[in-house]
């Protein structure tokens, strides 16, 4: 470079003046590859970038909260001169990464780039989601049975453990016209009747609890069960080994029992019935029936039911007596009513649908029915469409004559 300036320097305005533009071109761009070659940040011409990333493990990984996870990765060519990775998190609520370590930090999904700096072309996707503490529990502050008043309002308070675990609850209530519940657990008594308040996880559908309100209003005459009897059984049903043909099984006051000398069970027959001896005659106002818990609203259940009444002796004691000898006092059929919809699986303990089945399905009488001794309860059908029918408690209100 001396040697070319002072050449240059060395020709005088005649000479130069002869140089042509194409010479001057020349010699600029060879003065300015000589000035950039003599920059200390040369490109290093020995430089061998990544050219391919791959991913040495699943790309999609799933973590509990405060889990680890080591993100592995293979880089070609094998002799690249910088091997360096970007790495990132496009949601550190949910998951942070520190030189390939993936940290678990809260419940909800993120996405982990590695990046090449030496060819950011090159880049590795990995899908992480993060679940949150499981469900333990959950508990509310007031008893499993609670009463009010209409336009009483109630604060439901629920406690889910562990305190870490997802919070989120979803509220519901198994008869709006009679109760309401809100996001927040607030319950409003809005008519005379019952009704089933659950808190479910949002995230674990399997975790609730439930209560049961009564709403003022129906207050009633419970009959003394000690005075009921059972009606002779049609000798077409057979009865099975699993459970009893002894009705008094029935109103013994033990609801909930899977004893089989305490669940009444008919073992065929698609329709059935049975009668009761009520002992008094009465003008019945409700009823309420009492299925098998581990099989509430499945199998054997009844689904749709017909109740007749009579204050004849004869027809009563006659187990295949027609229907038209007996009085119809249902306008139509009972229908068991499953809060949460017609799915055939068995509800879960202590989810909404267990919880209401456990306190009995109520069904109400019309204030036209005329009183009566004999009552025949019917089932036309089973939630499982099955034959058969069992049953382990049966109880009814009225006014006694």
């Amino acid at each position: 470079m001396r040697i070319f300036l002072e050449r240059l320097n060395s020709l005088n305005f005649s000479t130069m003046y002869h140089i042509s533009l194409k010479h001057i071109l020349c010699v600029l761009t060879a003065m300015v590859l000589l000035t950039n070659c003599s920059k200390e940040d040369d490109i290093d011409l020995n430089t061998i970038p990544i050219s391919e990333l791959q991913l040495d493990g699943p790309d999609y990984i799933l973590l509990s909260k405060g889990a680890k996870s080591t993100v592995r990765l293979r880089i070609f060519p094998s002799n690249t001169t910088d091997k360096s990775i970007e790495w990132k998190s496009n949601n550190e609520e949910v998951a942070t990464i520190n030189n390939g370590v993936i940290t678990a930090v809260g419940a909800g999904n993120a996405l982990i780039t590695a990046t090449s700096n030496s060819n950011p072309e090159k880049k590795i996707e990995i899908r992480v989601r993060v679940n949150p503490t499981p469900i333990e529990s959950i508990r509310f502050n007031v008893s499993s049975t609670i009463p009010l008043d209409p336009n009483q309002d109630l604060q439901i308070i629920s406690v889910v453990m562990p305190q870490d675990a997802d919070q989120e609850l979803v509220w519901m209530s198994s008869d709006k016209s009679i109760v309401s519940v809100d996001n927040e657990g607030k319950v409003r008594a809005l008519s005379p009747g019952e009704a089933i308040i659950s808190a479910t996880s949002a995230s674990d559908e399997t975790k609730s609890a439930s209560i049961r309100i009564i709403v003022g209003g129906t207050n009633e005459n419970m009959l003394d069960n000690s005075k009921f009897s059972g009606l002779p059984h049609s000798s077409r049903y057979n009865f099975s080994q699993w459970g009893t043909s002894d009705l008094s099984a029935l109103w013994d006051n033990e609801y909930n029992s899977l004893s089989a000398d305490r669940i009444f069970y008919i073992d065929n027959e698609k329709i059935t019935h049975f009668g009761i001896d009520l002992g008094v005659k009465a003008k019945l106002t409700s009823m309420r029936y009492w299925g098998r818990k581990d099989n509430f609203f499945t199998m054997r259940h009844p689904k749709k039911i017909m109740i007749y009444g009579t204050n004849d002796s004869e027809v009563a004691n006659n187990a295949d007596s027609p229907d038209e000898d007996w009085i119809l006092l249902t306008e139509v059929p009972f229908k068991s009513f499953r809060p949460s919809g017609e799915s055939l699986d068995p509800p879960l303990e202590g989810d909404m649908d267990w919880t209401f089945a456990m306190f009995g399905e109520r069904y109400t009488f019309s204030n036209t029915v005329p009183a009566v001794r004999y009552v025949r309860f019917k089932c036309l059908e089973t939630w499982g469409n099955v034959e058969g029918f069992w049953g382990t408690e049966i109880a009814f209100w009225g006014t006694v004559e």
